[in-house]
């Protein structure tokens, strides 16, 4: 018996070992790279994750869209033009129709709607520019910066992130997105796992305008992470976002690969200052 104890005594003791390791190397980087370095990762990664995308031929998801028409905004990229042109359309003929075209005339959405999840309603609600009124039990969710967790938590982000962008900030919406983004940094610190969800997180934060919370060591993981074809896994050696899910996978996913060339875009385009604060020249 005393044996047995011991055993699992030490088996609990190594696993808490790697444990605290793995979530020291995802926080703590033990080398630096300049900027030089980090700017031709940070293109190649841009560069091929483009081209990916740009190959597609898939159903058309109005969220991957939102991503893939700011990407195209900011970089230029006459293929993810054509790529939004080409997979958009079904979308412009829905209630979403302001994910891929702003100024699209809002289309009321049918009452299945009220059976989607939270998060999606939020985001009707927030494109809609209060032409689709929330139930204010649904709304005061919308606005609560410590209930939702992992991914809930970032879906969440997006619908207050499109709240701003469509209807203006406000003092209000400004401190719940800061709340809110602090814990889902703190969610980051600690799941080291390289999953769809890894990637959402630094996105959705760099999106929202919390570049300050984002780890450098983050973004060098997230860019290692990507295969050479310039796509993304969805899992992390078959783990999924959910941590006791587990599907292993035999090629990139386009969910994860979309988040992964916005956060490559985001970071090149848009805060090239964040490059300069963490990498020396």
């Amino acid at each position: 018996m005393r044996k047995l104890v011991r055993y699992h005594v030490h088996a609990a003791a190594v696993a808490l070992a790697l444990f605290l390791l793995a979530i020291a190397n995802n926080n703590i980087r033990t080398g630096r790279q300049t900027a030089a370095e980090f700017n031709s990762r940070l293109d190649m990664s841009l560069r091929n994750s483009i081209e990916w995308e740009a190959a597609l031929d898939v159903e058309p998801n109005p969220y991957l869209l939102y991503m893939v028409r700011e990407t195209a905004a900011l970089s230029g990229d006459a293929r993810l033009r054509a790529l939004l042109e080409r997979s958009s359309r079904p979308v412009r003929a829905t209630y979403l129709a302001r994910l891929v075209e702003p100024n699209a005339p809002f289309i009321a959405p049918p009452p299945v709607v009220n059976t989607l999840a939270p998060y999606e309603r939020w985001i009707i609600h927030a494109i809609s520019r209060g032409e689709y009124i929330l139930a204010e039990s649904d709304r005061a969710e919308m606005y609560e910066p410590n209930k939702s967790r992992t991914g809930r938590a970032t879906h969440q982000l997006y619908s207050l992130m499109l709240q701003r962008e469509f209807n203006g900030a406000t003092d209000t919406l400004d401190s719940v997105i800061r709340q809110l983004s602090l814990r889902i940094a703190k969610e980051a610190a600690v799941d080291f796992r390289v999953t769809d969800l890894y990637l959402q997180r630094i996105a959705f934060l760099l999106a929202a305008g919390q570049a300050d919370l984002v780890n450098p060591r983050w973004v060098e993981r997230a860019l290692a992470a990507q295969e050479a074809s310039g796509g993304w896994y969805f899992n992390w050696y078959g783990w999924g976002p959910t941590p006791y899910v587990f599907s292993p996978e035999d090629f990139p996913n386009n969910h994860a690969t979309a988040q992964g060339m916005w956060l490559s875009c985001l970071l090149k385009y848009k805060y090239p200052e964040w490059v300069k604060a963490h990498y020396s020249r």
